[in-house]
């Protein structure tokens, strides 16, 4: 059996690209890559379709992702479309694309389409060691919560959490609810005293990274990996090489491996909004 160790092959894997557009429903892809002409700079490329597989697979070829090891894959934490305004579709065409980019920023007219927006820890430092220690305190709190949760690395400096809009119920306008994210995380922090969470995400139009999507850092492809508690517990960055994902890891329908806790979806609903009530 053919052992897949480069993007080329691996963003080929149909298994791989369903990974991924299982993401991307209501959600945009984006894409940031090194300036070709500008080596220091980087470019980021938005609201790109990826939530079916030819759509998908246009919007990486656009975008060179198979061939260039800089390019890295985001989602949006919003997600667009609500039953006044369907999602906004852009073309691939560079004028219209333009055009249309600029329209859906005037005013501010993109807080019209925001149909809600998921609850992110984004954790990050250079030094893993210490990202790993912060990311403890944080299971353990949403273990103890019993919250609904994902957890993977960012195959970058760090590790993410995410608890999906689905789960999440209350009274505040999806386009405000970035900024009461951003106070639950930082009381969250306080109490657990972790140094290292990004607070810069807490912004409605903020990104993260695409799970199972590639970086190439240290001479290698490394997969933005969901974790498993076992895989948590035993962490080891080199588990996480491409060549060893595939080797050691079943990717088929393994999907974002979000605890339940063996609870029915009321219960799920209300540790939430009990967890956000007492850190907001």
């Amino acid at each position: 059996m053919e052992l897949v160790i480069d993007r080329e092959r691996y963003y080929s894997k149909q298994y791989v690209l369903y990974e991924l557009l299982k993401q991307l429903k209501y959600r945009y892809l984006s894409v940031r890559k090194q300036d070709k002409k500008n080596p220091k700079k980087y470019i980021l490329s938005r609201y790109y379709l990826g939530y079916n597989l030819d759509l998908l697979k246009q919007s990486l070829e656009r975008n060179d992702v198979l061939n260039d090891k800089t390019a890295k894959l985001y989602f949006d934490l919003a997600t667009w479309g609500n039953e006044k305004n369907s999602m906004p579709l852009f073309s691939f065409d560079k004028n219209k694309r333009k055009e249309q980019k600029e329209e859906f920023s005037k005013g501010e007219k993109w807080k019209n389409y925001i149909q809600d927006y998921s609850l992110a820890i984004d954790i990050d430092n250079k030094n893993l060691n210490l990202a790993y220690k912060d990311a403890k305190k944080i299971k353990e709190v949403f273990d103890m919560y019993k919250l609904p949760y994902s957890i993977k690395t960012s195959a970058g400096k760090g590790m993410h959490f995410l608890i999906d809009s689905k789960w999440i119920k209350t009274r505040v306008k999806p386009d405000n609810r970035a900024e009461l994210f951003g106070k639950v995380v930082q009381n969250l922090a306080k109490d657990e005293n972790c140094k290292n969470i990004d607070f810069s995400i807490y912004d409605c139009r903020r990104i993260l990274k695409l799970a199972y999507s590639l970086s190439f850092k240290n001479n290698a492809e490394y997969v933005a990996l969901p974790l498993d508690d076992n895989q948590f517990s035993n962490f080891n960055e080199e588990d996480h090489r491409l060549d060893k994902v595939m080797r050691n890891v079943h990717l088929f329908k393994r999907g974002l491996l979000e605890r339940d806790h063996n609870l029915p979806e009321k219960k799920l609903l209300l540790n939430t909004s009990k967890f956000i009530k007492e850190y907001k």
